[in-house]
């Protein structure tokens, strides 16, 4: 019997994966990208309420583009979405002169959103306006002849994709491999 050792140098890596099991899979105080697909050639939500295009391949986006992650803060029992800078981004509404949706951002305060879903999620924010109450929700809008992708907030959800930013670090990996042994019991001393 021949016994082989190899070591490998294992670089460090961070990349996205999706988490498969929606809001279920949200690990409170890591950081997400929110994207429009889960798979091939999507646009992941910026901290500017844009969209930015992202390769997902496997489940697997290797690359964010700048200003695309954010941390899922656990506030009571919803969410509050902070981009890298601290500030918080969220859906809103307002019922005067015949309502408007849009997403904004505030440096100051959270406001609680709402993920929910159980591979897709929807994020939603509840707004209270004069005497009524609105669901005001992050919703996507796909490349069009004379538009770009772009995320804003409305009346209408949208199906949008978590993924989970997951590093591992450097290091060296050992592999054994044995070879010219026969069916039965071997021992190896």
């Amino acid at each position: 019997a021949t016994v082989q050792v190899e070591k490998k140098k294992v670089e460090a890596q961070d990349n996205w994966q999706l988490v498969t099991n929606g809001a279920a899979g949200i690990v409170p105080g890591d950081q997400y990208l929110i994207v429009s697909g889960s798979s091939g050639s999507q646009y992941a939500l910026t901290s500017e309420g844009g969209a930015s295009q992202v390769s997902i391949s496997g489940g697997t986006i290797e690359n964010a583009p700048a200003g695309t992650a954010f941390t899922l803060v656990q506030n009571g029992n919803g969410y509050s979405l902070r981009d890298e800078n601290g500030r918080y981004l969220y859906p809103d509404a307002s019922r005067f002169l015949g309502g408007s949706y849009s997403l904004e951002t505030n440096e100051n305060a959270a406001q609680l959103v709402t993920i929910s879903g159980s591979s897709s999620v929807t994020i939603s924010r509840d707004v209270e306006s004069g005497w009524n109450s609105v669901t005001s929700y992050i919703s996507y809008s796909a490349p069009g002849w004379f538009s770009g992708a772009e995320y804003d907030a409305s009346s209408d959800p949208s199906a949008l994709y978590l993924f989970h930013k997951v590093v591992t670090s450097a290091g060296v990996e050992t592999e054994i491999t044995i070879s010219g042994v026969s069916e039965g019991e071997t021992f190896v001393t």
